[in-house]
């Protein structure tokens, strides 16, 4: 079974999954939106601006960046789009279920404007996420 869309209602607190079987079945699954973020850990890894500046999509984007021993991340910023992850990360209060869609830990930018271009680079693997067009 894959997930195909989630639909968040914030005033009713809910968040409503369709899920494709293995036939064209629809499966919709319904549940309450927390109320509060429990974890332990920090939501996302604090990166820094660097003042750098480059188009994306006839956008300027800023660039930031967060690096330790094993992980390194650099995020191209357009500040006129509100967050995605954020959005989602608050009407949530975590990630779980979010992260297989949006790989938002490692993708994630603790920042309101919305990533246009990120790149990962942790341990073995090297992964890209583009934006590849906005309609506003």
């Amino acid at each position: 079974m894959g997930v195909v869309a989630n639909a968040i209602d914030r005033t009713a607190g809910t968040e409503r999954e369709y899920s494709l079987g293995m036939d064209p079945t629809v499966f919709i699954f319904d549940r309450k939106l927390r109320t509060a973020y429990t974890s332990p850990i920090e939501p996302f890894r604090v990166d820094k601006p660097d003042g750098s500046v480059r188009t994306l999509l006839d956008r300027p984007c800023t660039h930031r960046k967060f690096e330790d021993a094993i992980f390194r991340r650099d995020a191209w910023m357009d500040p006129t789009i509100p967050s995605i992850y954020l959005d989602l990360f608050s009407a949530r209060k975590g990630w779980e279920g979010l992260d297989q869609m949006i790989f938002g830990t490692h993708l994630g930018v603790a920042d309101t404007a919305m990533p246009l271009e990120v790149r990962l680079f942790w341990r073995d693997e090297n992964i890209t996420m583009k934006v590849m067009s906005i309609t506003q």
